[in-house]
């Protein structure tokens, strides 16, 4: 991340695989995908937050985690902005959405 061209970023990969024991390699993952959605509509983030597999701590970060697609990072936020960092595959926002949707509208239903 933070790399704005091909060859700055493969620059610094190998710059990083060059440390690697060449007897001992890793095998290496890469999830580089971000999506920001907008819902529309503002979220209450306390009402939201009472639900299972979330985490929020308005004094550290001002979005409620949803911890439930783990590894991928799922926050809400109260402006009704989704951002989902470390997708394996844009397209999987959509079961994302789907899913946030019923929560949310559980969630306000409480």
């Amino acid at each position: 991340m933070g790399c704005v061209d091909a060859i700055d970023a493969s620059f610094l990969a190998f710059k990083y695989t060059d440390l690697i024991d060449i007897n001992d390699i890793p095998e290496l993952y890469s999830q580089s995908y971000t999506s920001v959605v907008k819902l529309g509509y503002e979220i209450n983030l306390d009402k939201l937050a009472e639900c299972s597999e979330t985490l929020y701590i308005p004094e550290l970060f001002a979005a409620v985690r949803v911890t439930k697609y783990n590894p991928v990072s799922v926050n809400v936020f109260r402006t009704g902005s989704v951002v989902a960092c470390g997708l394996k595959e844009p397209e999987h926002i959509h079961d994302i959405l789907s899913d946030l949707k019923v929560l949310i509208n559980n969630s306000v239903l409480k």
